[in-house]
Parts: structure tokens; C-alpha cells; sequence
């Protein structure tokens, strides 16, 4: 997805990582199927960004959208 940054789980609480947001910045967040990005919702709330949304089905419904590109970098493809 255009734009889209892949921050795991265990790099949640590195405040480099967390520096890359603006304060007024809608992130919306997923992981496979919707549980793990519950926990990074909960993780990013604790560090002061509360502007989220989590994407209901996660990246496995996100697939499903004909209307977003979704872009690969060649070290990426399985």
C-alpha cells in the first residue's frame, strides 16, 4: 500500500521508530487477521499516539479491496 511502513510488534516502544509519526497523523494499523494489531493499538496508545484505526480483518480483507495497489519491493516477494 502507498506509503504504508511495516513496524513489528517488538519495535512499538523504540521512540525512533515512533518519531516517523505527526501528532495529528491518522495511522491506520493491521497485522494478518486483526489480533495482533489490537496489542500495536494498545502498544502506540501507551506511547501517546491515539489517532488509529485498526483495520477490521486485517491485511488478509485489505487484499480483498479492488480499489488499493498494492505495491511489492523485489526483496519482499515470496
Amino acid at each position: 500500500i502507498k506509503d504504508a511502513q511495516n513496524l513489528p510488534l517488538d519495535e512499538m516502544n523504540d521512540i525512533v521508530n515512533l518519531a516517523h509519526f505527526e501528532d495529528k497523523q491518522n495511522l491506520y494499523i493491521h497485522c494478518a487477521g486483526g489480533y495482533r494489531s489490537v496489542i500495536a493499538a494498545s502498544l502506540l496508545k501507551k506511547e501517546g499516539i491515539y489517532n488509529l484505526r485498526n483495520v477490521l480483518g486485517g491485511w488478509n480483507k485489505i487484499k480483498e479491496q479492488s480499489n488499493i495497489t498494492i505495491e511489492k519491493e523485489a526483496s519482499v516477494l515470496n
